[in-house]
């Protein structure tokens, strides 16, 4: 299978990859679309930026929750982006695609993904897991019978994965993401401060705060409405005030690799005292969160440069080796079932 295209679809991001050209796009995965009309009035960045700000008439969505299709629609139009998008390079003239899903992903979903790909024009559509391509994007040889246990932290789900000889041992994961930090900034800014802010406010802060720079920033000015008095008012919102709002979702992580580790052979546990543990997806930049997570296991923790985009690294890769990795990617449709 000679894919050209390679497509990372999240529930924060959408990254593209070319075949010879690699990642060439990588955006936020809202959309914004005006009731009554057909054509998205933005895509990515320009329609986050629209979160909260929008006209009467106007909705921002995202196609994916959680490793699963929250809306089949804004998924059929980022398709449709993409694939014009990858036409306007006059580079791809028959796209041939490689998408990715989360390991949790039921069948019938991923079919709804495949359909939507196809009826955007794909010629062929292919799938591989997710937690896979982001081991290979870290970059670890998936191949090798030496285990290597890849933590993801997407926006809408974690996920914690035993990889072997090209092969899922096993996988668990928690039904919530690095989102439920922003949601738990919310609550907090306006418990204790009267400070009515956006998910999207509350995302900015986490990263100016808390984010993986290692430089202690004092505190961050922001605009936000004041939910006592009803009127937007300029705050200063310290590092102190943020503190441990990492704690719930840090708490759940530790559960969920202690599950996996508990259920794991003793030669897979001894190999990954030589391998540690790999970090993927945007929550792995948070400050410390490496730290954390070799104290608690006593093991290397690893964390790839730019870690948000080993998944379509990982893709890339697949692309690139073509029938090396095949075995790791699954073949849905093709040209062919389109005229059936």
């Amino acid at each position: 299978m000679n894919w050209n295209i390679g497509l990372d679809i999240g529930t924060g991001g959408v990254r593209m990859a070319v075949h010879g050209r690699g990642v060439i796009y990588r955006q936020a995965s809202a959309i914004a679309m005006r009731a009554g009309y057909e054509e998205p009035i933005a895509f990515g960045n320009e329609a986050q930026q629209l979160i909260s700000r929008v006209p009467i008439g106007v909705a921002v969505g995202h196609p994916m929750q959680g490793g699963t299709i929250a809306d089949e629609e804004l998924l059929s139009q980022w398709f449709r982006y993409l694939l014009r998008h990858a036409a306007a390079t006059n580079l791809v003239r028959r796209p041939k695609l490689l998408i990715s899903y989360a390991p949790e992903m039921q069948i019938t979903p991923i079919r709804h993904m495949v359909a939507l790909a196809m009826q955007a024009g794909a010629a062929s559509c292919s799938v591989v897991r997710s937690d896979v391509a982001a081991a290979l994007g870290a970059p670890i040889d998936v191949m090798r019978p030496q285990a290597t246990l890849i933590v993801d932290l997407g926006a809408g789900k974690m996920t914690a994965s035993l990889i072997s000889g090209g092969r899922v041992v096993d996988m668990h994961a928690l039904p919530y993401g690095m989102q439920r930090i922003d949601e738990t900034i919310v609550r907090r800014l306006r418990k204790s401060r009267g400070i009515a802010i956006s998910l999207r406010t509350a995302e900015e802060l986490k990263h100016a705060l808390i984010g993986a720079s290692g430089i202690q920033v004092p505190g961050v000015l922001i605009h936000a409405m004041d939910a006592e008095c009803g009127f937007p008012k300029e705050f200063q919102i310290e590092t102190d005030e943020l503190k441990n709002v990492l704690d719930p979702v840090v708490h759940g992580l530790k559960e969920l690799i202690h599950q996996l580790l508990s259920g794991a052979h003793a030669e897979l546990l001894a190999d990954l005292s030589d391998t540690g543990i790999v970090l993927s997806g945007g929550g792995a930049q948070l400050l410390g969160l490496d730290r954390i997570l070799a104290e608690e296991f006593s093991l290397a923790c690893h964390l790839p440069e730019d870690p948000s985009t080993c998944v379509i690294r990982g893709i890339n890769q697949i692309m690139d080796a073509d029938s090396k990795y095949e075995p790791l990617t699954t073949t849905h449709a093709s040209v062919l079932d389109k005229r059936n």
